[in-house]
């Protein structure tokens, strides 16, 4: 804008003025004069001086102020130049080291936290671990530890500095209970809490080194035989502690569903007279698919003032229907009937099944019926009827077929939403036609 305004005056003063003065040196009439000395004239020739001064003032100060941003921008660069000058000068030796404190008892970390070497070499300088990375040196131990159940471990490793990371496989079965530092010793305590095998990581940093050093030991949990067998390897016979087998493992075994190692750590620790013990080893032996086993110790339990004399019962029942033991079956079927079991519904199907494929649809049907009269609402109700109505309607001496009609509409009214509506509804559609309407 000032830059404009300058030239416009300059403009007036190289034009108007000139003009002005030689209209008065001809002795013409000025156009712009008032008659009075031209004071008009003079008073613009001021303005046009002042303005021009003023312009440049602003032009000098404008100077002033560029040249000033400048040095400023100098001493920026210069300063920027002189600090990285400083780091480039600077070596790792020259920098200060972080103190390290390996010697304090510390938690389980988190695997991620050792086996990350960036991690590890926070206590060391970053320059360091920039030019150096940290090299991992594992050492799969010869050393085997063998443990029972709920036995206390001890892992001494040599030197400080070493934390247990964890079971290789993340497979839990045996605990970390404390960690302890003596005469350059590390100490792991563990508790065994389940059965099987363990491969357990520790991993150690050497700081002037700089290497991760990692340790694996392989810890076997075993019964109470293959223990024994290991620490006594010139003994061939162990005998079980006085007053009764310890089962313990057997049953951490059977509830994480190991049935084959638990049947054989049960059968080892048996002795005779515990009803439960027998039920137990019964259960195992039927999940395996061992029913004459199974039945042989359920039939331990068969006095009906046992306290498990239901679930000897019913596992005999099972196993006969299972091996289509249609005698065992015979012979334990009344006692079954007898009994007010929640197991009682669904073997009562499973025992109408057994029925019909040995051919006795008259006995199939008595069970059915003993099923829908007491269990109408259990959910396998409609398959009950469908099964009976199927029965009736089949060939041989038990056809009925209006029987066979009746119980279909019962399925169709009493279980809408069965699986077997659609079928029974057209089987009764199919009765009515061929057998129930013929004229």
């Amino acid at each position: 804008m000032n830059k404009i305004l300058y030239f416009l005056f300059l403009i007036f003063l190289f034009t108007f003025i000139p003009y002005a003065a030689f209209c008065s040196g001809m002795g013409e009439v000025n156009p712009f004069s008032t008659g009075e000395d031209d004071v008009f004239l003079q008073g613009w020739i001021k303005t046009i001086e002042d303005v021009k001064e003023y312009q440049e003032k602003i032009e000098k100060i404008t100077e002033e102020s560029e040249k000033q941003e400048k040095e400023e921008a100098e001493i920026r660069e210069e300063e920027q130049n002189q600090e990285q000058e400083i780091i480039t000068d600077e070596t790792p030796e020259e920098m200060p080291e972080p103190a390290a404190d390996w010697d304090r008892e510390i938690s389980v970390p988190e695997p991620r936290q050792a086996v990350s070497s960036a991690e590890a070499g926070e206590s060391s300088s970053e320059s360091s671990s920039r030019d150096q990375p940290v090299e991992l040196r594992r050492i799969v131990s010869d050393q085997e530890v063998f443990a029972r159940l709920e036995d206390r471990i001890d892992v001494n490793l040599e030197g400080r500095g070493w934390y247990f990371i964890g079971e290789k496989n993340g497979i839990s079965g045996v605990l970390f209970d404390g960690r302890s530092i003596e005469n350059e010793i590390s100490s792991f305590r563990f508790i065994v809490e389940d059965l099987g095998e363990y491969l357990l990581i520790f991993q150690r940093q050497d700081l002037e080194e700089n290497i991760l050093y990692e340790e694996q030991i392989m810890v076997h949990a075993v019964t109470d035989e293959i223990f024994f067998k290991k620490v006594n390897p010139g003994e061939t016979e162990f005998s079980r502690p006085e007053g009764g087998g310890d089962y313990t493992a057997a049953r951490r075994m059977k509830q994480s569903g190991r049935f084959k190692d638990a049947l054989e750590e049960y059968l080892f620790q048996y002795q005779e007279g515990d009803s439960s013990i027998n039920n137990e080893i019964a259960d195992a032996a039927y999940s395996l698919g061992k029913y004459d086993l199974a039945q042989e110790f359920w039939m331990k339990n068969m006095d009906k003032d046992n306290p498990v004399y239901a679930d000897a019962c019913i596992g005999i029942i099972k196993c006969a229907i299972k091996q289509d033991d249609m005698k065992m079956f015979d012979q334990i079927f009344d006692d079954f009937l007898a009994l007010d079991s929640p197991e009682k519904a669904e073997i009562l199907l499973d025992a109408a099944e057994f029925q019909i494929r040995n051919k006795s649809e008259k006995a199939a049907l008595e069970m059915l019926n003993m099923f829908l009269e007491d269990y109408q609402d259990h959910e396998k109700a409609d398959y009950a009827c469908f099964l009976a109505a199927q029965i009736y309607e089949s060939p041989g001496e038990q056809r009925a077929v209006q029987e066979a009609y009746n119980y279909y509409e019962r399925l169709t009214i009493e279980y809408p939403t069965s699986l077997y509506w659609e079928e029974s509804s057209q089987r009764m559609d199919y009765l009515e036609r061929h057998y129930l309407r013929i004229r």
